[in-house]
């Protein structure tokens, strides 16, 4: 027979190994959670939108499916906005407007300045801007403002094609850059 200083010390190690195991389930609950998302339907596609991102009834409701804001970075006083919608005019005339919205502090273009990446996800082609500056939003004057960033997706789809605009501080777009890359990165046929 075991001694009883045998049984405590097994029980004690059993109650140990029942804490770290119960803790880790809830760290790995917790870690569950940071990556729920929101699923959206473009047409026949879905892409996920970042949990931690709070979902707002679109501004522009004719234009914009879905709006977010994305919480701001500290020492940013205002957060991300993303919107989402279908897009027309074309792929060039769209991602010069959006640029065009944008100046840069020496006066150099901002078109030479913006950086346009051309993929594939999905099997759709995928048109990627990433320009910063002072940016000037005509319909939504509160959003404009200096050392502004803007992240912006363009998919065309046989059936149409879908904008996606992140704009806002350039330190809480670079908070929020790779969940916007990742929500991208997540459209697929439903």
């Amino acid at each position: 027979m075991k001694s009883l200083a045998t049984r405590r010390a097994l029980c004690i190690w059993c109650a140990l190994c029942l804490s770290l195991l119960i803790g880790s389930l809830v760290k790995a609950d917790e870690k569950a959670d940071k990556t729920k998302t929101h699923t959206l339907t473009l047409g026949k596609f879905q892409v996920k939108a970042p949990e931690e991102w709070t979902r707002q009834e679109p501004k522009s409701p004719r234009i914009v499916a879905y709006e977010f804001s994305a919480p701001a970075a500290e020492g940013d006083k205002q957060g991300g906005r993303l919107t989402i919608g279908s897009l027309g005019g074309g792929v060039e005339s769209n991602l010069d407007r959006w640029i065009a919205q944008f100046t840069q502090p020496d006066g150099k273009s901002s078109k030479e300045k913006a950086k346009i990446e051309k993929k594939k996800i999905a099997e759709q082609e995928v048109h990627v801007l990433d320009v910063s500056g002072t940016y000037r939003d005509p319909f939504n004057p509160e959003l404009s403002g200096e050392n502004n960033r803007l992240l912006a997706a363009v998919v065309i789809t046989n059936e149409a094609a879908f904008f996606f605009k992140f704009n806002g501080p350039q330190k809480t777009i670079a908070t929020h850059e790779k969940a916007f890359h990742k929500m991208l990165e997540s459209l697929a046929v439903k």
